[in-house]
């Protein structure tokens, strides 16, 4: 694990001149999303990725833009722990609509990255994934979206992901490009496709990740699905 995220950090950038020549856009802010209103939030950037051994926010490798809080946020536990525990719930639940909805037609579940997240800040990037033969579906906790020249994300709002299987989703054609597929606008309901044919859409769920109950979880799920058979 430490190799692969010691590799994967030499793929990394945070100069945002670099980044803004190879996308189009700057990182931009993190909000998190509590269900009755979005709050700023301190995110890592710039030099303090570097000094808290967390390089990165643009990935060159596979196109992917990291917008994450800064270490040692006083809510992290509060939030991963919350996110851990509905995140929980939903595969439980979808264990059995996969078997139910979409077994006999080939798709299958991987938990996707699960518990622990990614290294550093990136343990907060976590999702759920249902594949086929020729795609992966990703039910993700946290929205990305573009506006203007600008790349946002917010935490607590859910997004779904179409990949399809071989590619990244915002890979472009050359090395350290961007093929963005982020949906222009935080809205519900706002979908993006790139020139590959990978979806980034924003789930129409209203309410916040970290406020969702039990009924809540088989509707994200009824969702999710419908988005799955809508390829």
């Amino acid at each position: 694990m430490t190799n692969d995220y010691e590799k994967k950090k030499k793929s990394m950038t945070n100069d945002y001149e670099e980044i803004k020549k190879s996308i189009g856009y700057y990182p931009g802010n993190l909000y998190l999303f509590t269900g009755d209103e979005c709050e700023k939030m301190e995110q890592i950037d710039k030099e303090e990725r570097f000094e808290k051994g967390h390089k990165g926010i643009y990935d060159k490798s596979s196109g992917n833009i990291h917008i994450v809080p800064r270490e040692g946020y006083k809510k992290e536990n509060e939030l991963l722990n919350k996110i851990n525990k509905k995140r929980g719930a939903i595969i439980s639940k979808l264990k059995g609509a996969i078997i139910d909805k979409l077994k006999n037609e080939g798709f299958t579940l991987d938990e996707g990255k699960g518990k622990n997240g990614g290294a550093g800040q990136l343990k907060f990037e976590k999702y759920i994934q249902v594949n086929n033969e020729n795609s992966e579906y990703l039910l993700c906790f946290e929205r990305l979206y573009h506006h203007k020249n600008e790349i946002h994300c917010i935490l607590g709002k859910f997004q779904f992901y179409k990949v399809n299987k071989g590619s990244f989703v915002n890979k472009g054609t050359e090395q350290g490009q961007m093929d963005c597929c982020y949906p222009c606008g935080y809205k519900d309901g706002k979908q993006k496709m790139n020139s590959k044919g990978n979806i980034v859409k924003n789930s129409d769920f209203s309410k916040s990740v970290f406020e969702i109950n039990d009924k809540d979880v088989g509707d994200i799920i009824e969702e999710f699905i419908a988005f799955i058979k809508e390829d």
